[in-house]
Formats: structure tokens, sequence, C-alpha cells
């Protein structure tokens, strides 16, 4: 009886979101950004798989109704997503009735987060939900739930498949969005914690990191190749430095000037500073901000650093040195982005860490409460952050649950880490990991008072 109440919770669910993505679908559409624009163009700036996906596309369905497939797949892939990951994991560590139903309703918010803002404000965004969006979000929230999925259950069990599947999911979305390579890392670690606890060190220790190796390799080749047959030139795609530059030049002082031997390079630093200084958007505009400010400042600095301030600087200098093929403006603006980044951020390393580490809070506030210019938010974060410690004492004894939230701190780390190197930390690039922490904190209260043992033969008791 009651694994039939579970599959009925698990089938209401599906139809649910189902109904929900085709009703946004009709009464919204398709989802189109900027950014949109240049995944369909397949721009040197993009990593390849998304724009080959809509690409490939294209030539199937033709140009006037391959948007409406693309985002069709999009809604298939969350809702299979959604089953599987909640399905899994909901076995795994048994938990039935309201408990599944609160993993559901976790889903529901990652994905329709916005949902409550187009109701009841007529919020005027396109973004409704991502996989109505032609983003690579549409498909990458979905895969990453896969990812976990596949990731927390190798960990928890030692299973080796599993863990060759994460390491599938994060190869395919490294080549969607390259700020989630961090993934490769974490299935690599989770993959030496089974190899180092398993009864064959050295072989399975071996087979982890040839695997972690040959992703790597598999995707700079995949990149090299893409970009050899669309463009006509092996590279890997572009703009990654003057992302990267963004947060560094915020660091700047107009004393830096003085740093520069190359004159082409000294140009482009005093225009590009000038128009930071003129809009208030560096850190001397600012200097006596709390740390998360820093980190809310920086974000409301970043896109105007490299799409205004040195954008407007590359190009006059496209202009005076007559560079007119789009791929040698790529590569000559990366170029100059790396070799200013490396003079400023010499002179100023401390300023760097400071909003390294502002970022850094501020993307771990927007993973458990999206929003960290609200005081309250931030002490719901500490407060939640506190619960999620205590559980981790509660149930230290039970190794599946350690494990389970450990892999998700894990991820947290490297998704937070990685993309407070290079760019700021927007809510969308944060709450791949909202649904995982808050379902662990479940996870910890249906077996609290559970032995290691028990958890692992499936018994648990939730009340």
């Amino acid at each position: 009886m009651e694994n039939r109440k579970e599959k009925y919770i698990h089938i209401f669910a599906v139809i649910v979101f189902l109904l929900t993505f085709i009703s946004l679908f009709i009464i919204y559409g398709i989802c189109y950004t900027p950014d949109s624009y240049g995944y369909m163009a397949m721009n040197l700036i993009r990593e390849p798989l998304y724009p080959l996906f809509l690409a490939t596309l294209r030539k199937i369905f033709g140009e006037g109704f391959y948007p409406k497939i693309a985002v069709i797949l999009q809604i298939l892939l969350a809702v299979y997503a959604v089953f599987s990951f909640c399905k899994n994991i909901t076995k795994r560590f048994n938990i039935k009735g309201f408990y599944t139903v609160s993993v559901y309703f976790l889903l529901y918010v990652y994905y329709f987060m916005a949902l409550p803002l187009y109701i009841i404000i007529k919020l005027d965004s396109p973004l409704v939900t991502m996989p109505l969006a032609i983003l690579t979000e549409g498909i990458a929230y979905s895969i990453y739930l896969l990812y976990l999925k596949s990731l927390i259950l190798a960990g928890c069990d030692k299973d080796f498949k599993n863990l060759f599947m994460a390491m599938g999911y994060a190869g395919v979305m490294s080549l969607i969005r390259a700020g989630l390579m961090s993934t490769i890392i974490a299935v690599i670690i989770v993959g030496l914690y089974i190899s180092i606890t398993g009864s064959e060190k050295v072989k399975q220790t071996l087979m982890v990191v040839a695997s972690g190796i040959f992703v790597f390799v598999f995707i700079f080749a995949f990149e090299n190749v893409y970009f050899l047959v669309s463009q006509g030139r092996m590279m890997m795609h572009t703009y990654g430095a003057v992302t990267s530059l963004s947060n560094i030049m915020y660091t700047a002082d107009k004393s830096d000037t003085d740093k520069f031997e190359d004159e082409n390079l000294r140009k482009i630093f005093e225009k590009t500073y000038e128009e930071m200084v003129s809009n208030g958007l560096c850190y001397n505009a600012k200097p006596n901000l709390n740390l998360i400010d820093r980190g809310l400042h920086i974000e409301q600095a970043h896109d105007f650093i490299k799409f205004n301030a040195f954008e407007s600087a590359m190009q006059e200098k496209y202009i005076e040195l007559n560079i007119t093929d789009e791929i040698e403006k790529n590569i000559y603006r990366d170029n100059v982005a790396k070799k200013i980044g490396r003079i400023v951020i010499r002179e100023h390393i401390g300023r760097w860490l400071e909003g390294y580490v502002s970022l850094c809070i501020q993307g771990y506030i927007r993973t458990v409460a999206y929003a960290p210019q609200s005081l309250i938010m931030r002490i719901f974060t500490c407060i939640i952050t506190v619960v999620f410690a205590v559980g981790l004492f509660i149930n230290r004894r039970n190794k599946s649950v350690i494990t389970c939230s450990l892999i998700t701190l894990l991820s947290i780390v490297g998704v937070v880490s990685s993309t407070s190197l290079v760019i700021m930390c927007m809510t969308r690039y944060m709450v791949y990991n909202l649904v995982m922490f808050y379902t662990c904190i479940i996870i910890m209260w249906c077996n609290r008072k559970v032995t290691d043992e028990r958890a692992y033969s499936g018994l648990s008791d939730c009340v």
C-alpha cells in the first residue's frame, strides 16, 4: 500500500510539472534574452554544445520552427530530471509521503522561482522558467539534477557505474557552461574517496584519474573541432579572459597607468578606467563597504566594465589597428584582457581577494536564500546553515547521510568558488544546489534515529 502511495505521488508530481510547463509555454511562449541570439548565431564567445544543439534542430526542423522544438525538448528533459532525481533520492534514503512531496515542492521552486513575481506584480522579464528559454540553463538546470543524483548515489553506495554517469553529465555540462567545469573536479574527488576506501585502491584510483583526464581532453578536442568546422579555425571559445578582467579592473587605481610599458595596453587601460570612475563603478568609488556589500557593488559594476568601458576602448583600438575580422578581434581582445589583468592583479591582489571572498559569501547566500541584499535573508542563511550543521552532528554515525551532505557541500563550494573567480554570483548561476541543500535537511530529519546499517538497508524513521 505504501509503495502504491509513493507511486501515485510520483505520477501526480510529473503531471503537475508537465501541465505547469505546458501552461506557461502557451501563455508566455518562448523566452528570449540578449544571450539567446548569441547561441542561435553560434557566437565565438559561447561554449559549443548548446549552439550545436540549436543548429542541429534548425537543420532538421527549419528556421521558423526549431526554437519551439528546442523548448519542447527542454521541457521533457526537465520533467524527466525531476522524476529521476526525486524517485532515486527518496528511494535511496527511504523518504516517503509528505517528505516526498516536500522534495517535489523544492524542485517546483527550483524551476518556477520567478513565477509568483509574474502573477503578483506582472514582472516584465522573459525568464518565467528556464526550460522555456533559449539559454544554456534551459538544459543545464536539468542535467545538473541528473548529475547530482548520480554523484550522491555513487558516493553513498560506492558505485562506479553512477560515478561514471556523473562524470559524463559533468562533461556535457562543461561543454554547455564552462563555469560548471568544477563538476568534473567534484566527481574526481568523490571517485578518489570511493577508491581509497575500496578494496582495489590503486586500480580504482587510476581509473578515476584517467577518466577525469579523458573528459578534460575530450572537452578541449571537441571545442577545437567545433570551431574548425563552424569558423574554419581551431580554437577555444573566447571572452573568458574579458569576463575575468572585469572583476580585476574593478580593483584598479589611476596610478596603475604607470605600470604599462606597452602604449596600446596603457591607452586601453586609461580609457576603461576613466569610464569606470565617471560612473562610480570601481573599488575607489566605495572603499569602505562591508564584505557582503562589496560583492553587490562588484555585481553592479561587472557588466558595465566589460560590455561598456572595456568594449568601448577595444572598439577604438580595432579601428586604430585596422582589425576587421571577427575572429581576430575576439583573439586580440582576449589577449589584451589577459595582459592587463596580469598587471593589475599584481598591484591589487588584496582588493581582488576581498572581492572574491565577498562574491563567494554572496554566492552561498544566493544558493540557499536567494537575495543577499536583504538583511532578513542574510539572517535566514545563518539560521539554516546552523540547522544543517546540527543535522550533520545528529547524523554523525550515519555514513550515508554524512556522505550525501558532504557531497552537497562540495558541490556548493565548487559552483560558488569557480563562478566567483570569473563573474558575479547572480541567482541564475547559483541555484543549482538549492534543491539538494534542503533535501539534505529532509534526509537528516527522516534518518535522525537510524543507524548506518539500517540506512543502507533502506529503513528510516520519517514521522
